[in-house]
């Protein structure tokens, strides 16, 4: 079938001469043109084997026909460049590379992906790329494919090698990070079925998964960690547990959960000023987490390294109904204490 006979759905055939020439404003080739309206195989082919087009040429945001066709034409279209000789990985004139796993991953397109990983695509996978606007971010095709809620494709980048535990971005966050601030239970459970590590620390804050969702409130992704085997009583940086954030933030659902689990409701905030969650959810003023802790064994007597009680906290903070809650929970640990001490030394 000859170029023509395609009909009026695809662009003007140009002559040999001109067929790498720009044909709009953003600098895009006929082959480019070609690729954004899904033709035809056999178009594409005939374009590069006869009229010569450069599989290779870039438009002005430094794009070849390959990323065209990745975002708007079939599998096939992108697995027929690929055999043309397109290159799947290029430095571009700005500072980031163009990528096509990750591309790929940008635009949450699977066939494409995955045609791109049996064509060797699977050697960039875990290097940086540009988007579709042309720029950078520092990802790799894994972490912006969770970033942007593209999910299904976790199997496909993992078994291609992506790594799950690599840091990147500008918040030096994993994929499982990513997945826990999206606040959606199939990323993180993708992620962790894939085997992303449960206990990987943030290298700036020291915070684990588990902490890292206590700390942000995603009380559905910090269930689904507890529920994996996160350690709860893991401690970042600033000596805080998931125990301490979700009693900070007025959880009582997640220190229930958290406590369950077996948190250590009277562990003590290390390199502070030993602070316990009691004190934490004391100063922020909620009772009903103050009266899930002192339900879950909390001790209202124990001081920091001030010797400031959780009650004082409350009371420094002007929260009354958390004051009064501490009040009687502090008058019934003196009054057992005393009859445990009568019983002791009595005749």
């Amino acid at each position: 079938m000859a170029l023509n006979d395609y009909g009026s759905n695809f662009p003007s055939r140009p002559e040999r001469k001109n067929i790498d020439l720009p044909r709009d404003t953003d600098g895009n080739t006929y082959l480019h043109e070609l690729c954004r309206k899904d033709a035809p195989v056999a178009l594409i082919r005939e374009a590069v084997e006869k009229l010569g087009a450069n599989v290779n040429a870039v438009n002005k945001k430094n794009m070849p026909p390959l990323a065209a066709a990745i975002q708007y034409a079939k599998p096939e279209v992108v697995a027929c460049l690929l055999d043309l000789g397109a290159e799947m990985y290029f430095q571009t004139a700005k500072a980031d590379p163009f990528n096509a796993i990750y591309l790929a991953a940008d635009l949450g397109k699977n066939g494409a992906l995955k045609t791109i990983i049996e064509h060797g695509g699977g050697a960039h996978v875990n290097d940086i790329g540009v988007g579709q606007d042309g720029y950078g971010n520092k990802f790799t095709a894994l972490h912006i494919a969770v970033k942007n809620y593209h999910y299904d494709m976790i199997d496909a980048l993992a078994g291609a090698g992506a790594l799950l535990n690599e840091e990147a971005g500008p918040d030096r966050v994993t994929p499982l990070f990513l997945a826990i601030a999206n606040n959606t239970d199939s990323g993180v459970r993708r992620l962790l079925n894939a085997g992303a590590d449960l206990e990987r620390k943030q290298s700036d804050t020291g915070r684990t998964p588990l902490v890292y969702a206590a700390y942000h409130r995603e009380a559905s992704a910090a269930r689904i960690l507890i529920d994996y085997g996160a350690d709860v009583n893991a401690q970042d940086n600033s000596g805080q547990t998931p125990l301490m954030y979700a009693a900070e933030n007025g959880d009582s659902t997640l220190v229930e959960k958290l406590v369950a689990a077996r948190a250590e409701v009277n562990l003590r905030r290390k390199g502070n000023n030993g602070e316990t969650a009691l004190m934490k959810a004391a100063w922020k003023g909620s009772s009903e987490t103050v009266k899930t802790l002192l339900k879950a064994g909390a001790d209202p007597t124990l001081a920091d390294a001030f010797h400031k009680t959780a009650l004082q906290y409350a009371g420094e903070n002007y929260q009354h109904g958390t004051r009064f809650v501490l009040e009687e929970a502090e008058q019934k640990a003196a009054q057992a204490q005393f009859e445990n001490t009568y019983r002791k030394y009595r005749p």
